[in-house]
């Protein structure tokens, strides 16, 4: 091995700097350590010019998690307003089965005060236990990710296909208390609430009736759309948000 800087004559060491072969001419001890010319150079020349700063770098970007949903519900609070038939539901954005669960708790407990008959009231209040029961359960289903208006479209469906099976048993719950409270003043209210079981039995009936006839387009409920259509589309709903709420903590 011959010296980078005299090509004629043999190498004796290394650069400590840059590893070029150096003759003993060339050969400049710094601390102990050999250093040819150039490495010498640059080393006062970065002597004169000072400690560069090193260059400040941005902090990496922290994966910010989702926020919280606002309106998500909070399955404790739903109890609490389902203390009230139906309020429940209402707190879970189901306007639909807040007025089922209201009417069946209150007419099951006004059928049990006309006809005197322990069996409505047992069952008024086992209903209502229900209620609370389905207010928490939905509100878990909520804040999981299920959309309330699947659960609110699958009852519309069911109650539009049954509707012939509870106005047959509105009508004999009016039967019932016509016959339970006899003789009685015609006046009394319990016919008066006999009368509205009647109508809304006859109501249930008829309207059926007319959606199997086509008189009734509206009458007949569309099918609900498939769990997989309706959680593709509050995924992305919820992407949606994350992209955007992401977008506003960058922009700060």
């Amino acid at each position: 091995m011959h010296c980078a800087y005299h090509p004629t004559n043999a190498a004796n060491t290394q650069c400590a700097g840059c590893n070029r072969p150096l003759c003993a001419s060339c050969d400049h001890r710094i601390k102990g350590y050999p250093h040819c010319e150039d490495c010498i150079v640059r080393g006062v020349d970065a002597l004169r010019r000072g400690p560069i700063a090193a260059p400040v770098r941005a902090p990496a970007p922290v994966a910010l998690a989702a926020p919280a949903r606002l309106d998500t519900p909070s399955p404790r609070k739903a109890v609490v307003f389902g203390l009230f038939p139906g309020l429940g539901a209402v707190y879970n954005r189901q306007n639909l089965k807040a007025l089922v669960h209201f009417l069946a708790v209150v007419g099951l407990g006004q059928t049990a005060d006309a006809t005197g008959l322990e069996v409505f009231g047992v069952a008024s209040a086992a209903f209502f236990l229900y209620t609370l029961f389905d207010a928490y359960q939905t509100a878990k289903r909520v804040r999981a990710g299920m959309d309330p208006r699947e659960d609110e479209a699958r009852l519309k469906w069911t109650l539009a296909r049954t509707r012939p099976l509870w106005g047959g048993l509105l009508c004999v719950l009016a039967v019932l208390v016509i016959v339970s409270t006899l003789p009685v003043n015609p006046l009394s209210p319990r016919y008066v609430w006999a009368g509205v079981l009647l109508a809304a039995g006859a109501y249930f009936i008829t309207s059926y009736m007319r959606g199997a006839r086509g008189d009734d387009p509206g009458a007949t409920m569309p099918p609900v759309q498939p769990r997989s259509v309706v959680s593709a589309r509050l995924t992305e709903e919820l992407a949606q948000e994350r992209y955007a709420s992401e977008s506003r903590a960058g922009n700060r």
